[in-house]
């Protein structure tokens, strides 16, 4: 396997370790893959959500209503298209399982058109040709690094769960993540010499962002920053010469920010609910004025409890996901909710709770905390239409709560 890789592959392996070595950046690296592979899970959990939805209508929806089944009556609204769909089953027989295809035509919604299947916009396959945005390119550099290297640092991502292990946070996702970067790594065999050029202008962008990233974490030393501090670095980076014209660069502002930690606590079944609110407090985030913490923030190798534990400590507030599964689940109720009540007695640390699943909340805990918006309709029963305003309408509670 070696000896069949192309030899500019290990001549840009070696520079991109090169870099990294220069620079230290391997937190750096590791820190960007991981954002990239959580971009494309939550890509392809929306399409398979999206999927499902458009399976359930075909195999329920038109089949209890015959009216969707017959073109000549028009659609049922006017933005309604006439599609088919082939939904594929397995039989039991004597010889084993036979497939079994079948084609339904039918009207279907706006929402679930062939022309709104959510598109998968990163790097699987490396085909596709769009502009790669900046953990592509930190993903893809990792990728052709991990091909070639030649006994240099190996980049640690995620754990393979171990057979004991699956039900722990995290496992499914580490899973996933796993099986993206080793499909990105089969792709980056296919690549062929008339792909260096663009690939080294990719590294020339990485390696600006390295050091934009090295002068914001140089002046204060990491092991005395709190999990809710960050560096904050305005102004223009690079001299007219392009590069860094000192050892402090020219146009640079370097304050220490200690940001709001908000805490999320949620169901890995409700799962898509943290990815939209998340979303909807991307704007915040981006602008330093608050830092969110999930338990996919853990990195690989470390124990979960404590970490858990640490961040609830170090938080400002918390927002709870809310539904039947959440109240369910042991975890929650053993470790999460008690340190989380625990905090609020001690040092009033602020806790908002939202309903995004039909449940008895009223026989819990939850009756006694604000709810941040009210919990008379769980976002599970709202429209799709409806999704984006509350979603909005927990972020500007989360803004207006935690933030000054």
């Amino acid at each position: 396997m070696r000896e069949s890789i192309p030899e500019w592959i290990t001549k840009l392996a070696l520079d991109i370790y090169k870099v990294i070595q220069k620079y230290e950046a391997m937190p750096r690296f590791q820190e960007m893959v991981n954002q990239w592979a959580e971009g494309h899970e939550a890509e392809m959990e929306r399409l398979k959500e999206w999927q499902n939805e458009r399976k359930h209508h075909f195999e329920q929806s038109v089949a209890e209503n015959l009216r969707l089944q017959d073109e000549n009556a028009g659609p049922p609204e006017t933005d309604w298209k006439w599609e088919i769909h082939i939904l594929h089953s397995f039989q039991s027989t004597e010889s084993g399982e036979e497939h079994i295809s079948k084609i339904i035509s039918a009207w279907v919604p706006p929402g679930l058109s062939i022309s709104a299947e959510p598109k998968i916009t990163h790097i699987l396959p490396l085909s596709r040709e769009h502009e790669l945005n900046l953990p592509e390119k930190y993903a893809l550099l990792t990728a052709i690094y991990d091909v070639g290297r030649r006994g240099t640092e190996e980049i640690k991502l995620w754990p393979w769960p171990s057979p004991d292990k699956w039900d722990t946070p995290n496992a499914l996702s580490n899973a996933k993540k796993c099986m993206f970067f080793e499909g990105l790594r089969r792709d980056v065999c296919e690549l062929t010499n008339n792909d260096e050029k663009w690939l080294r202008l990719s590294l020339n962008d990485v390696e600006k962002d390295i050091t934009c990233w090295k002068a914001s974490n140089q002046y204060t030393p990491q092991n005395n920053l709190k999990a809710s501090s960050t560096v904050v670095v305005t102004g223009l980076p690079w001299s007219d010469h392009g590069h860094l014209g000192h050892s402090r660069p020219w146009g640079w502002t370097v304050k220490l920010v200690k940001l709001p930690l908000i805490f999320i606590s949620y169901s890995r079944e409700d799962r898509k609910w943290l990815v939209d609110i998340r979303e909807g407090l991307d704007p915040l985030i981006r602008q330093n004025r608050i830092k969110v913490w999930i338990d996919e923030d853990i990195e690989p190798g470390k124990e979960w409890r404590p970490e858990i534990e640490a961040a609830i400590h170090n938080a400002k507030g918390a927002l709870l996901l809310v539904s039947r599964h959440y109240l369910a689940s042991d975890f929650v109720n053993n470790v999460e909710v008690p340190h989380l009540l625990d905090e609020r007695t001690k040092r009033n640390l602020k806790i908002l709770w939202v309903l995004v699943g039909d449940c008895m909340w009223e026989e819990t805990f939850l009756k006694d905390i604000q709810a941040a918006i009210e919990p008379n309709t769980a976002l599970n029963n709202i429209t799709e239409g409806e999704r984006d305003l509350f979603i909005k309408r927990i972020s500007k509670v989360v803004r207006d709560t935690f933030t000054t």
